[in-house]
């Protein structure tokens, strides 16, 4: 028994050993391929002015950057990364960050979307000019997730655009998937599309009435092949009767007016559809603390949008909490709701955007970057402050 115990203990010991020697290389590659990237942006490995880098008042950003990129840089490659970004007139929100300008927080990126953006731009010397920092702030905001590759569901569809859209919510189990061809159901198809009928048992109204308690919806299918849903997922479905947005159109610039109404529906001249001809009116439920937070969620913006008055203030004190959500999809939908709600033009006896600046309790620094460089100056430009008595 000793021996065995003494043999077992020895391979744990080498198999942690090779694991430790594995990681070691794997981080080493990413440093070397670091550099490289730096060496292709024309950036030479040392300069004079490297002496006068602040080394030991920016060692945090070792972490930082090792977070964000997974990558992390050694202590020399600091002065370095810094004269990269400046280079190239790009920040990632840890170096090069132009002051005034929130520094990076949080899953602000998911690593599909570049994870920098522009903060300058050559002049016709070809001299570097800083952009206003209203432009820094929404090249950083089309830069985040509900900008990037999947932007329109993100960007378009957001859980209070459903919401406001919408004759019914329920979350449903696929009981079974018809696909258009042979290769959609591989999951092949131009443009990563997928063409597909899906079939649910009802199981949670949340909002209108399905008749039955199955209902079979058709949609192309844009949340990624790896996700084409199979019999027995469980998804969450906004649904229409009689007013949809074409799957290739952007939706009416009314619908984001605040106090928008949608068209009554008229279930005799159409059948059961999402709001839009896509699966962007479609959210996956991987877990039951997932169903939890997205009942609680949509809830909430029913409440707000569709059973009671629109109050702007209630809606956001809603949304506030919500940009930090635990589920990623929820926290991405509320910012992408919020900046809608901040960005429209309402009168300040409504609601005063000016308020947001100062609220602690809105944990969101890039939410409130837009808030001072974009929103503010187009509400005083709409309603110019009355003059001092």
């Amino acid at each position: 028994m000793k021996l065995m115990t003494i043999l077992l203990a020895t391979s744990a010991a080498v198999a942690l050993g090779e694991t430790q020697t594995d990681d070691a290389e794997r981080a080493a590659r990413k440093r070397d391929d670091l550099r490289i990237w730096m060496s292709h942006s024309g950036v030479p490995e040392e300069t004079p002015e490297d002496a006068l880098y602040p080394l030991e008042d920016n060692l945090f950003k070792l972490d930082e950057y090792h977070r964000a990129h997974g990558t992390r840089p050694e202590a020399k490659d600091l002065p370095r990364l810094e004269r990269t970004y400046r280079t190239l007139g790009r920040s990632d929100g840890i170096f090069n960050v132009p002051e005034g300008i929130s520094r990076r927080t949080g899953d602000e990126w998911d690593g599909e979307c570049g994870g920098s953006y522009q903060v300058a731009k050559r002049n016709e010397k070809g001299e570097m000019e800083p952009l206003t920092k209203a432009e820094v702030t929404r090249n950083r905001i089309n830069n985040s997730p509900y900008h990037g590759p999947m932007s329109i569901p993100r960007f378009m569809a957001p859980l209070g655009q459903l919401a406001k859209m919408c004759d019914g919510v329920f979350i449903g189990t696929v009981g079974k998937a018809h696909y258009r061809s042979p290769e959609d159901e591989k999951g092949v198809h131009k443009d990563h599309v997928v063409d597909v009928t899906l079939t649910f048992r009802v199981e949670t109204n949340l909002f209108g009435r399905v008749t039955g308690g199955t209902v079979s919806i058709p949609m192309q299918w844009h949340e990624g092949k790896e996700n084409v849903p199979q019999p027995g997922m469980r998804i969450l479905v906004f649904y229409s009767r009689g007013f949809t947005i074409p799957k290739n159109s952007f939706p009416i610039r009314e619908s984001y007016v605040f106090d928008w109404q949608k068209p009554p529906e008229t279930p005799k001249v159409a059948p059961t559809v999402i709001v839009w001809e896509n699966s962007f009116s479609i959210r996956i439920i991987d877990s039951p603390e997932t169903e939890k937070a997205y009942i609680e969620a949509v809830a909430g913006y029913l409440r707000l949008l569709r059973r009671e008055a629109r109050d702007p203030v209630k809606y956001y004190e809603f949304l506030r909490p919500l940009v930090n959500s635990p589920v990623w999809r929820i926290r991405q939908d509320a910012r992408e709701d919020l900046m809608n709600l901040l960005g429209l033009p309402l009168d300040p006896a409504r609601f005063d955007v000016r308020r947001v600046l100062d609220d602690s309790s809105l944990d969101w620094a890039l939410g409130k970057d837009y808030v001072r460089y974009i929103a503010i100056p187009a509400h005083e430009k709409r309603f110019p402050p009355s003059p001092p008595r």
